[in-house]
């Protein structure tokens, strides 16, 4: 543990100035404002930490992101704040105040809540998605940059999340040590910090800013956050991409629809950009900007066109590039979009197997039902199906989220009149996205931030109360109990599990025995199952490793570095248990 709090201090502050860089560098563009309006501490860091990503994202494409990439990043970030330290000083004097405002209960809450989160940090991977390819795609990441055709060896090998960059960027590698995930729990502990500092008013002594209704919102949402295992608490025992899109559109609901702040543009720009690069799924947040982008038209700002084009650009083509070098396709895993004829073009078959295998199961889990029964459902057959088997988890926070919305379109008129343009906005695009994920892939891990958001919308409509001692006495009550509940929580955890007791490295990765095939002089590693797991999955493997051999499997050189491709007049294999 004593490693991952000094990870988490170290890549805090990174964010927290490569932030303060990004917003003095937007104001440029008339992007972000030149004053210094107040703004949440964690905005600061995930925009700093887009920035790095950003960075990542092209150094990736001509060279392995190890330690000296990591090294040369930073000393650029501490060049650029020497350059412009007075600068940096005056945007960072706010963030300074508000650190200085926190409780004293606050903050005990704070320790207790991350105390939590680095035990499950420093536990073991409780994901087969981890063990079986996020980790192995972050070593390609960290071992030999960006590899053509690297889907060829193992189809979700072409899975390219900007998270992964992030990653490979802040999580230098330790060959059996879990290091992977140094940045699901501090994204975890960022989110916490985030809800503590909105609820610190409630134990300060000053009088309540805003209604009962907003706190009274927060708690449940934060509650909920903690309740669904893969969101806080199980997102800090994986390296998977899901949760930095929930946070993310957590923060812009609560600032936008509970504040009514809509001073925050580079985050209307900047953030959807980014959470498109981490999963494609994301592409309807692309529209939150729009309004912004066709007002800026009408007005002819074209300094603010030419920032929003150039941020758009930096942060999307990087990653669009790295898709077709990994697989041969612009939007990965969908092949239907066939715009580049490279030789390492990874399988229509087996792509489409994939998207396929995702889809059916997203919809009933194959533990209640084989994949091939559940194909044969047609909408709206499989809906009874996919709710019934809803982890017990998700299913209030699904039924209190489409009633939420169910709600909000029922009291529409009442959404107009307490909602400025801007969150009105927000909502409709956050129904847009549970609609495309409700048809796509309807696993609410995937759309935590929208399904929070029908939640939210609930403490909106409800008439604003304002808060008196019960109410308050009440809210902290609850703060404190929940708090309570999570401390009770990770002690008996640590006492009667051994595999959490990890005082200073993190527990390390299973080292499962491999068999060795040779393709074109090159060795690959297929390892065995154990653990009891119901597959075989790679861990931290050497490279290359995979689950089984395609027949046409190729190198495209003499070292793995050069890629792989498929023969094309020897059939694909598009059976089999990592799909």
């Amino acid at each position: 543990m004593l490693y991952l709090a000094l990870m988490y201090c170290i890549i805090s502050l990174a964010c927290l100035f490569a932030g303060l860089l990004a917003y003095e560098f937007l104001s440029f563009f008339g992007i972000a404002n030149n004053e210094t309006p107040q703004k949440p501490l964690v905005f600061y860091a995930v925009t700093g930490l887009i920035s790095i990503t950003a960075i990542g994202q092209w150094t990736v494409l001509f060279c392995p992101l190890n330690i000296f990439s990591t090294l040369a990043v930073l000393t650029v970030l501490l060049l650029c704040c020497l350059a412009l330290k007075k600068r940096l000083q005056r945007r960072l004097a706010p963030v300074l105040a508000s650190l200085r405002d926190l409780s004293v209960i606050s903050l005990g809450i704070a320790v207790i809540l991350f105390l939590m989160i680095l035990v499950l940090n420093a536990g073991p991977v409780i994901m087969d998605d981890t063990e079986s390819y996020h980790i192995q795609n972050v070593k390609w990441i960290q071992e030999h940059g960006t590899v053509p055709g690297l889907a060829n060896l193992h189809i979700r090998y072409g899975f390219n999340s900007s998270w992964f960059i992030t990653i490979g960027l802040f999580s230098p590698a330790m060959t059996g040590i879990n290091t992977y995930e140094v940045m699901n729990g501090l994204l975890s502990c960022w989110l916490c910090f985030y809800f503590i500092e909105k609820i610190n008013p409630l134990f300060t002594g000053k009088p309540a800013s805003f209604a009962i209704n907003q706190y009274a919102g927060i708690l449940v949402l934060l509650a909920m956050a903690l309740f669904a295992w893969p969101m806080i608490r199980g997102n800090a025992t994986t390296a998977n991409y899901d949760f930095i899109t929930t946070s993310c559109i957590l923060l812009l609901l609560i600032e936008t629809i509970y504040y009514s702040r809509f001073n925050s543009l580079p985050e209307w720009i900047l953030w959807p950009f980014f959470l498109f690069t981490v999963r494609i799924i994301n592409y309807p947040v692309l529209l939150l900007s729009v309004p912004l982008l066709w007002q800026w038209l009408k007005e002819k700002k074209w300094i603010c066109i030419t920032g929003y084009v150039s941020i758009g650009s930096i942060i999307m083509l990087p990653f669009l590039v790295r898709n077709v070098i990994l697989s041969g396709y612009i939007f990965f895993p969908v092949t239907q979009i066939d715009l580049f004829a490279v030789d390492w073009k990874a399988s229509k078959e087996v792509s489409q197997t994939l998207v396929n295998y995702i889809k059916y199961f997203n919809r009933v889990n194959n533990m209640y039902q084989p994949i091939e029964k559940t194909a044969l459902y047609s909408f709206p057959s499989w809906i009874p199906l996919w709710y019934k088997y809803l982890f017990l988890y998700d299913k209030p926070i699904v039924t209190l989220s489409l009633a939420g919305y169910a709600f909000a379109i029922i009291k529409w008129k009442a959404i107009r009149q307490q909602l400025n343009k801007q969150a009105q906005w927000l909502v409709l695009i956050l129904a847009i996205q549970l609609i495309s994920w409700f048809f796509v892939a309807p696993d609410p891990r995937f759309a935590y931030g929208p399904l929070l958001g029908g939640i939210a919308l609930f403490f909106v409509l409800i008439k604003p109360v304002a808060v008196t001692h019960l109410s308050k006495a009440v809210l902290k009550t609850t703060a404190i109990t929940i708090t309570a509940g999570c401390l009770v929580y990770i002690t008996h955890k640590i006492v009667s599990n051994a595999d959490y007791q990890n005082g200073v490295l993190p527990y390390p990765l299973p080292k499962p025995p491999v068999d060795l095939v040779t393709v074109d002089n090159i060795s690959l590693a297929i390892p065995h199952k154990i653990l009891n797991n119901q597959t075989a999955r790679c861990y931290d493997t050497r490279l290359p490793c995979l689950y089984f051999v395609q027949p046409a499997l190729r190198a495209r050189g003499r070292s793995m570095a050069d890629g792989f491709y498929l023969e094309k007049n020897i059939p694909h294999i598009t059976t089999g248990d990592r799909y």
